[in-house]
């Protein structure tokens, strides 16, 4: 199931991501998104990341990209989405927490709540899917819980970024808070982008917080982390 899980996944990643093509048209791997920006120096909250760092990251994984795209011939542009959206869920559900997760970022992203929703500029064509929606985005939730209970560190900052905004659940600083944290206890921040992250969430949701929340956010954190020590010790579905 594992295999089956890796190799679903791995068309997910070939349909989003090897879009361009070279002069043979063959496919070749889009360009790294631009950085989070550095923080101030002296931020409390700050783990330090250099520019070498960062640069260095996003060539190894320019590198995975050209990689996954090495030999590919045209890929046809129609059903991409089809395509896309079938294998991202057959890879959620043979057990690739990489892909529960990337489920629910797609869904905030193209799935957005149509009540009371004015943020997203194609909300009103979707008034006529509200139960498709409501279906995704709790398929999305349920996702994010599993991909927590097997232990995937990416999925405590999901949660952080919908407690802080996202759409799949009511914004709550404090939770937010509580889950980077817990987030930043993880072998994720080995990675010098998650630092940045990381911290450009904290920083902003901790200063909605007063001295006690801040307190309460950080108790929180603490038992968080011992769920997820437990959940990634026991390797639970």
């Amino acid at each position: 199931m594992a295999g089956d899980a890796r190799a679903a996944y791995r068309l997910v990643r070939i349909y989003a991501v090897c879009r361009g093509r070279d002069a043979d048209g063959n496919a070749v791997a889009r360009p790294p998104a631009k950085p989070p920006q550095l923080a101030a120096a002296d931020d409390p909250l700050f783990t330090p990341a250099s520019h070498a760092e960062i640069e260095q990251e996003q060539a190894r994984a320019q590198a995975s990209r050209d990689r996954l795209c090495e030999g590919l011939g045209r890929i046809p542009g129609e059903g991409r989405a089809k395509g896309y959206w079938h294998w991202l869920q057959v890879a959620a559900d043979a057990g690739s927490t990489e892909a529960m997760i990337t489920f629910a970022r797609q869904v905030v992203r193209f799935y957005p709540q149509v009540e009371g929703e004015h943020r997203e500029p194609h909300s009103s064509r979707l008034l006529g899917r509200a139960e498709d929606i409501a279906r995704y985005r709790e398929q999305a939730v349920g996702y994010l819980q599993r991909a927590l209970r097997q232990g995937d560190p990416r999925a405590l900052a999901a949660y952080a970024r919908e407690y802080a905004g996202g759409s799949l659940f009511a914004p709550d600083p404090l939770q937010a808070c509580a889950y980077v944290i817990a987030w930043r206890s993880t072998a994720a921040m080995q990675n010098p982008l998650n630092r940045l992250r990381s911290w450009a969430i904290l920083s902003r949701e901790q200063a909605l917080l007063d001295p006690a929340q801040r307190q309460q956010a950080r108790a929180l954190a603490a038992q968080i982390e011992a769920r997820f020590a437990g959940y990634a010790a026991n390797g639970a579905g």
